[in-house]
């Protein structure tokens, strides 16, 4: 379910720019590709934390100690 951001901001960008052929960009096209960039953005940064901190093994240490204290 994590990858439902990535590819509704893609088709928000692809339905944006859709829309505007043979016209101006109106104010829902505008909105759609900005909506569709930022959810991109956002997914990227996501990904890229993850990433940092599941391979930092002092991380990812204190994470699993939080991890059991939370189960118990």
């Amino acid at each position: 379910m994590p990858f439902i951001g990535i590819v509704l901001g893609v088709l928000a960008i692809v339905f944006g720019v859709k829309s505007n052929e043979g016209e101006g960009i109106s104010g829902g096209a505008k909105a759609g590709i900005i909506m569709g960039i930022i959810s991109i953005v956002i997914f990227v940064l996501i990904v890229a934390v993850a990433v940092y901190y599941l391979s930092n093994p002092e991380y990812m240490k204190q994470f699993t100690e939080q991890y059991k204290n939370l189960l118990k």
